[in-house]
């Protein structure tokens, strides 16, 4: 649903159907970088408030705020459905279509970096190391570049 307050009724619901996760990776991307547009131009007519960061909550599409704490805990228990590698993308697809548009792709990111560096998760990277020999950092799948996640708790 999109909303421009999260108390009123929503003005309309989208829809995405794709069969491939590619396509939900990129509307989520696209709904998330254009929810700041929709609230500073229409709800709030083009002003800015002293308030608009929160660095302990994060703003879903619905204009929810959330507790980062609480969206910690909830890509934690969504990790650990995957025993298995999978592509970065799968994983986004379903996360999104799950629970929501709760946070920024961003943020998803950094808790996941978290989780791999508390051993929780593991992110393999294809290549693992740049041609300097430096180990790559990349986020995204491209024709050369591969990212797969695995959960270590089981």
């Amino acid at each position: 649903p999109i909303r421009i307050n999260s108390i009123h009724r929503p003005k309309y619901r989208m829809f995405h159907i794709s069969n491939h996760p590619d396509g939900c990776y990129l509307m989520a991307n696209n709904m998330l970088a254009r929810k700041d547009e929709l609230f500073l131009n229409i709800q709030q007519k083009g002003s800015s408030t002293l308030f608009d960061e929160h660095p302990d909550y994060s703003q879903s599409i619905e204009n929810k705020w959330h507790p980062i704490d609480t969206i910690k805990e909830t890509v934690q228990s969504f990790v650990r459905r995957y025993s298995y590698q999978v592509p970065i993308e799968e994983f986004y697809a379903e996360f999104f279509s799950e629970c929501g548009l709760i946070c920024e792709i961003i943020l998803l990111r950094e808790i996941l970096t978290e989780m791999s560096h508390n051993g929780e998760l593991e992110i393999l990277r294809i290549p693992h190391q740049t041609m300097y020999g430096k180990p790559t950092a990349f986020w995204t799948t491209s024709k050369n570049n591969q990212i797969f996640i695995k959960s270590l708790l089981h």
